[in-house]
């Protein structure tokens, strides 16, 4: 089932974040070109539950720890087939832009050719704070807590 152009999904459990960022790990690795994820909210909302859950589906089989500290981690993305077809991604980078505090700390890291490549898809945590550095073509997801402890609203918008 492919992403709508705006959404909101109501997530009642871990298990629920789980399938829906499997959903959208296959529905965009058939694509083609660069793929960036901008990943908004707040401490402890699912950002990075959501993206371990997204990689894990594209076959990584390393610990995706979130990058608060290194900033960037690059995982490999193995031989992904899946309704007959071969991804065209060869690596998914993982960004946490919570600690960043200028374009210049951001330009450091080389974000500009990372975002660019295609072979790439870049998840990006905290996303929001450097609107201006995300191309047009951002799919953001905002994933808000919601009235019980493992509800979550989750607005897309492509």
């Amino acid at each position: 089932m492919p992403l709508k152009k705006k959404q909101i999904i109501h997530l009642f459990s871990k298990a629920e974040m789980v399938r829906f960022a499997a959903r959208v790990a296959k529905d965009l690795s058939q694509k083609r070109g660069p793929i960036v994820i901008g990943l908004v909210g707040d401490l402890g909302a699912g950002k990075t539950a959501f993206t371990q859950s997204f990689l894990k589906t594209l076959g990584v089989k390393s610990r995706v720890a979130s990058p608060t500290f290194i900033l960037l981690c690059p995982h490999a993305l193995p031989a992904y087939r899946t309704g007959g077809r071969t991804a065209h991604h060869h690596t998914a980078y993982h960004a946490d832009l919570y600690r960043l505090d200028s374009h210049k700390e951001l330009q450091a890291l080389e974000f500009k050719k990372i975002i660019s490549n295609p072979g790439h898809i870049v998840l990006v945590e905290w996303a929001d704070k450097f609107k201006k550095a995300m191309p047009k073509n951002t799919i953001w997801i905002k994933i808000e807590h919601g009235a019980k402890k493992t509800e979550r609203h989750v607005t897309i918008r492509k």
